[in-house]
């Protein structure tokens, strides 16, 4: 993090807002990102805010001029959206937003990049998409956000699957709605013959030991990937390893995610169509 001496006038403001905050880790990467990036004069600060309380801070931050954007945490990430000038594709289709920006004139512009950083996590392991059969454990906003991006990344079959039907139903509909040429197909809980599986539920976090998903129907050389951040490695991917398949760990989703939501808040070129 920059030293407390470099805070001045110039400095441009982001933030983490979400309620309870206490746990949350952007800030401190955040601002180690900053200074990789040798972005001067810009700094993170974790906001905690009541869902009461949300409106009133968004319009207060069209005010702050230099205020750049922030991270949105639960349990914002949807009531945020209708706060909002501009909102992307991306959170037109999901209805959930997890990063937004404000503008030289006070507008403030949202997207939702849970997807797009799947994406360029995969991409740092040298893992296409493009053109495969994937295998999408969980339904939540996390799981539909990195669908439509899958979707939109060119894949040819996305098996769904979630032990709630409804959910599963709806992203189904939502991804053959807003992409007409993707095969989407209700999976089962041992996907087989897929070149990627991918789990998007909480599944396996903290002290959870269950898995999401069986992996007794795919083969080595099976790339099995996780979106849950702790423990890196989760009790899905350590079986995965010991088969023999390939593992993805969360870690590269949140870092390329974060490198994205930077940007995003910083750079004027960043697009609203993310």
């Amino acid at each position: 993090m920059q030293s407390i001496e470099s805070v001045c006038g110039l400095s441009r403001l982001t933030s983490v807002i979400g309620d309870p905050i206490a746990r949350v880790r952007s800030p401190g990467l955040v601002n180690r990102m900053l200074v990789e990036q040798q972005r001067e004069n810009v700094l993170m600060i974790p906001m905690h805010v009541a869902s009461r309380g949300l409106p009133e801070l968004l319009t207060g931050l069209r005010h702050c001029q230099n205020f750049a954007g922030a991270i949105i945490a639960q349990p914002h990430q949807q009531s945020v959206c209708e706060w909002l000038d501009n909102v992307s594709p991306a959170v037109q289709m999901t209805g959930t937003c997890n990063v937004i920006r404000r503008s030289p004139d006070g507008t403030l512009s949202g997207t939702l990049l849970e997807g797009d950083g799947f994406i360029a996590g995969l991409r740092q392991q040298g893992i296409d998409v493009a053109g495969k059969r994937v295998y999408l454990a969980g339904a939540g906003f996390s799981a539909s956000a990195i669908a439509h991006a899958l979707a939109g990344q060119g894949v040819t079959e996305l098996i769904l699957y979630n032990r709630t039907g409804d959910k599963e139903v709806q992203l189904a509909e939502s991804l053959s709605r807003n992409h007409p040429g993707l095969v989407v197909i209700h999976g089962t809980e041992t996907p087989a013959h897929c070149d990627i599986a991918i789990n998007a539920t909480p599944a396996g976090k903290g002290e959870d030991r269950q898995q999401a998903f069986s992996l007794s129907g795919l083969a080595a050389g099976t790339w099995v990937c996780d979106t849950v951040i702790y423990p890196q490695m989760t009790p899905l991917l350590q079986a995965a390893e010991r088969a023999g398949m390939q593992t993805h760990h969360g870690e590269y989703t949140l870092m390329a995610q974060l490198a994205l939501m930077i940007s995003y808040m910083l750079d004027p070129q960043s697009s609203d169509d993310q």
